[in-house]
């Protein structure tokens, strides 16, 4: 009787991964900075000053153009000139419909 129990509960776990019950759905998108939501919402060309804590405060953002990445994917860079007035590229790429800021570098701190 108690293995009859048993038994239901352990027929119905590989159901539920096979229909996707109980899965953890999609994280969501990473939000955008001021900054990088200009340059995905703007096109070549296009400057503005905005205020952007992830760069630091008061930036002035200019935006140099698109290209297509090795891996095909459609891409914006731009320049964002921070407080200190150092310029630093940064790259927005499309994933999907959406825009993903690629991983910032800092050469002028390299060693």
């Amino acid at each position: 009787m108690n293995l009859s129990r048993l038994a239901i509960p352990a027929l119905c776990l590989p159901l539920t991964a096979c229909f996707g019950l109980g899965s953890t759905p999609p994280a969501p998108e990473p939000e955008l900075s001021p900054a990088a939501r200009f340059i995905a919402e703007n096109g070549a060309g296009d400057r503005t000053n905005l205020v952007d804590a992830a760069f630091g405060g008061d930036v002035a953002v200019s935006i140099e153009g698109g290209f297509t990445s090795a891996a095909g994917r459609e891409c914006k860079r731009g320049v964002v000139n921070g407080p200190s007035r150092e310029a630093e590229i940064i790259v927005l790429c499309k994933k999907d419909a959406s825009w993903e800021l690629m991983p910032r570098v800092w050469s002028h701190n390299a060693e």
